[in-house]
């Protein structure tokens, strides 16, 4: 590097390109431990290419924990630790004690499988009219600073 007295240091070209790439590499592997996909489960055709769609980033945090917490222990075969428990817990009493063993389910899933996002809160909420639960699960996704909020209702598939 070479300095002139009316510019200050000159630079060579080849060094401003070289720390360039530098740079987009160093933003691009940031970048891509943000970026997240998976398969979207709806079997969509892309398009543009013709193959199987992807879900990215916040879409395919929510789709996974959504797929855990309704999932059951034993359905995954050779994981059987894998699993929330929620369905069986559909069928006893609409009371309190029920609304917290399905919130501890939920947020044991949640922190032992879901590596990408950062656990918050569970709230559930028994619904005596409709015999189910009002779900909201709040959480953020690692590397990020927004809040995600995923709302469901779950009830018996067998009913009044």
């Amino acid at each position: 590097m070479a300095y002139s007295s009316t510019q200050g240091p000159s630079l060579n070209p080849d060094d401003v390109y070289a720390s360039d790439d530098e740079a987009r590499k160093l933003l691009n592997k940031k970048l891509d431990k943000n970026n997240y996909s998976d398969v979207d489960l709806k079997f969509t055709k892309n398009p543009n290419t013709g193959d199987v769609s992807f879900r990215k980033g916040r879409s395919s945090v929510r789709q996974s924990i959504m797929n855990l917490v309704m999932t059951d222990y034993y359905e995954i075969p050779f994981k059987p630790e894998v699993g929330c428990g929620v369905k069986r817990l559909l069928f006893e009493p609409l009371d309190f004690v029920t609304e917290r063993r399905i919130e501890e389910s939920i947020t044991s899933v949640i922190q032992n499988f879901e590596p990408r996002a950062e656990f918050l809160q569970v709230n559930a909420v028994a619904d005596n009219i409709n015999l189910g639960y009002e779900i909201t699960i709040t959480f953020g996704i690692v590397n990020s600073t927004e809040k995600e909020n995923i709302t469901t209702f779950l009830s018996t598939t067998r009913g009044v």
